[in-house]
């Protein structure tokens, strides 16, 4: 599994870095399972898509409403981000 760093821990560590230039181990100790909290809880969420439910579909849509969606004849279903590109799907050119 490869984790994405979040701009919000980016911010954390920088704010760190000017806080602490010369990190102290004892508040390293605190501070590490701080920041391992805020990056599971904060960075783990995935975004929802929106496919048509089709075999032909070959789309994912940030949008519910999104315009590529009127020609759907079966269901739209929401799914993950992973999940979609994972089955070959591509950002709908209408919302690039």
């Amino acid at each position: 599994m490869q984790i994405q760093w979040c701009f919000p821990v980016k911010i954390v560590l920088t704010l760190c870095e000017i806080i602490h230039p010369k990190p102290d181990p004892v508040n390293m100790k605190r501070f590490l399972p701080l920041l391992l909290l805020f990056v599971l809880n904060g960075c783990t969420s995935s975004t929802n898509v929106y496919v048509c439910d089709s075999q032909n579909a070959r789309k994912y849509h940030l949008k519910a409403d999104c315009r590529g969606l009127s020609n759907c004849s079966h269901r739209i279903v929401k799914v993950t981000l992973e999940e979609a590109k994972e089955s070959g799907k591509t950002l709908c050119n209408w919302e690039k």
